[in-house]
């Protein structure tokens, strides 16, 4: 019988540095995430139409979490009307056909101090300002995560 011994130098320290792995990976992605909600935000501002300023202002980050392997956060607004600038509506939105009073004869708006008054209405253009928030930033995001993941894979081999 032949017997083979192999001793691996610094073996302990790895399963240590690996123990360590959960931890030293959410302390790099968080600020990775926290960039990139930010830059989405500022991003989606920039692109949201403006009347009012409510909507613009309406635009907030849900901050990052952290659950268990699970890292989460969100940029968006609660308004009413805000999906209807982003996907369009009348005959620009999903349905595609003119905006027309449900329960009275003619639709009813007040705009400058003057009441308008249709028996139909084409509806808004979409403006996409969060997905295209989502795709002029999606390269500087991506690039957020991999100097990440580099950090991380220094920082477990040892390097940091």
């Amino acid at each position: 019988m032949i017997t083979y011994n192999v001793s691996v130098k610094g073996l302990s320290e790895l399963q240590k540095q690996f123990a360590r792995a959960p931890q030293i990976t959410m302390s790099r992605l968080k600020p990775a995430m926290d960039k990139s909600l930010t830059r989405l935000q500022a991003t989606a501002k920039e692109l949201a139409p403006v009347d009012t300023n409510r909507l613009r202002s309406s635009i907030l980050i849900q901050p990052v979490t952290i659950t268990g392997s699970a890292i989460s956060g969100s940029v968006g607004t609660g308004t009413a009307y805000a999906a209807a600038q982003e996907t369009g509506s009348g005959i620009y939105g999903p349905y595609g056909r003119p905006i027309r009073p449900k329960t009275k004869r003619v639709l009813a708006w007040k705009s400058g101090g003057t009441w308008h008054f249709a028996k139909e209405v084409k509806g808004v253009r979409p403006r996409r300002y969060m997905r295209g928030s989502l795709e002029r930033n999606r390269s500087a995001i991506d690039g957020y995560f991999a100097t990440a993941a580099a950090e991380v894979a220094r920082e477990l081999g040892g390097a940091a």
